[in-house]
């Protein structure tokens, strides 16, 4: 039979399977708090905050914000009415307060995506964001893994996050480009402040930077033009243009990386053996087709 003992060491990790079995069978509703505990540790502590911190703000805001309803059943009369309530009250409204939303595109795809406020983010192929909609009017930040354009509206201070790196803004938009190690900022409108490690830069319409937040200008005509599905490269490795081939057109692409060479030029997403005249016959490569494998020889 359950008790407040129980509870205490469950939520510690302290009790056995075996222990928990038996709980089920004598009490359904047990079934219902290891679904609770479950998801909740799988909790994504909000940006900049320890877990206490994280524990301490939720405790202030349960009196303002009403918990979402859930499934209910009828508590076994042995346990203890006011700390299962105070248990479940307690999770479900943290999971409510701070669970991430994910949102994510496979390869050879893209996605615009509405965030609570209005911004608006599209997202290139094999990218992800994930931000907390339910506190997103007090914290606007996102994390970022891939590439995603931005346009944010007027408010309070916007962040993107990843790779080691910060990009804060107030109200404008920009592209931002956050896979492995690699980071390539473009401010399209407004201005952009980029941290990464012990440094920042500031960014201002049609100015750039990338890894070392050096500052660089760029055409906006031919930067972030994946949006429309046409893909503009200067002097990039021949290996970053390959990623993006196999990005665009979910593909695999072999082909002998000790020899390094730059390129220069185009590509679009309409057709898989048009991008790949474009990118390989100006460098005098040839490739073969094999299912979803193109061979560069």
């Amino acid at each position: 039979m359950a008790d407040d003992q129980f509870i205490k060491d469950w939520l510690e990790g302290k009790v056995s399977a075996s222990d928990l079995d038996k709980a089920k069978k004598s009490d359904e509703s047990v079934e219902d708090f290891e679904e609770i505990i479950a998801k909740s540790q799988k909790l994504n502590v909000p940006r900049g905050k320890s877990k206490a911190e994280a524990w301490n703000d939720f405790v202030a805001k349960i009196d303002e914000k009403e918990a979402p309803k859930a499934k209910v059943r009828k508590l076994n009369p042995a346990w203890p009415i006011g700390i299962a309530a105070a248990i479940s009250l307690a999770i479900v409204a943290y999971l409510f307060l701070f669970s991430s939303t994910t949102i994510s595109t496979a390869p050879g795809n893209r996605l615009a995506h509405v965030l609570p406020d209005g911004s608006t983010v599209t997202l290139n192929a094999d990218s992800k964001i994930s931000y907390n909609e339910s506190n997103w009017l007090d914290d606007r930040s996102v994390k970022l893994d891939g590439e995603a354009f931005f346009e944010v509206t007027e408010g309070s201070s916007f962040v993107v996050e990843g790779n080691q790196t910060s990009v804060t803004v107030l109200g404008t938009s920009f592209n931002v480009y956050l896979r492995n190690d690699d980071v390539k900022v473009q401010c399209f409108t407004g201005k952009v402040n980029v941290a990464k490690n012990d440094k920042n830069i500031i960014l201002e319409k049609g100015q750039a930077t990338g890894n070392e937040l050096e500052l660089r200008s760029f055409d906006s005509l031919v930067e972030a033009t994946w949006r429309s599905g046409e893909f503009h490269f200067k002097n990039q490795p021949l290996t970053e243009v390959i990623k993006e081939l196999e990005r665009q057109y979910d593909i695999e692409v072999e082909y002998d990386l000790s020899t390094q060479r730059q390129y220069t030029g185009y590509f679009n997403d309409k057709d898989l053996n048009e991008a790949l005249q474009f990118v390989f016959k100006p460098m005098g490569l040839s490739y073969e087709i094999k299912d979803d494998k193109v061979i560069v020889k």
